[in-house]
């Protein structure tokens, strides 16, 4: 409910910590696919420890 409250905001920069760290895999899925449809052309941060989360996403260190 949260991401999705921010989501309509349309913010330039989104920071997502343990983003779906109590959720099922297909939930996790589902959330992810969201996230990276909604991220286009944005700064998104995502602070995880899940493996399969990080690798959902091209990661750019700077």
């Amino acid at each position: 409910m949260r991401l999705a409250c921010v989501l309509m905001r349309k913010p330039g920069v989104i920071l997502c910590d343990e983003l779906t760290s109590s959720l099922d895999r297909p939930t996790s899925q589902m959330i992810l696919r969201i996230l990276q449809e909604a991220s286009v052309g944005k700064t998104l941060v995502i602070v995880t420890h899940d493996v399969f989360e990080k690798n959902s996403f091209l990661v750019c260190w700077a």
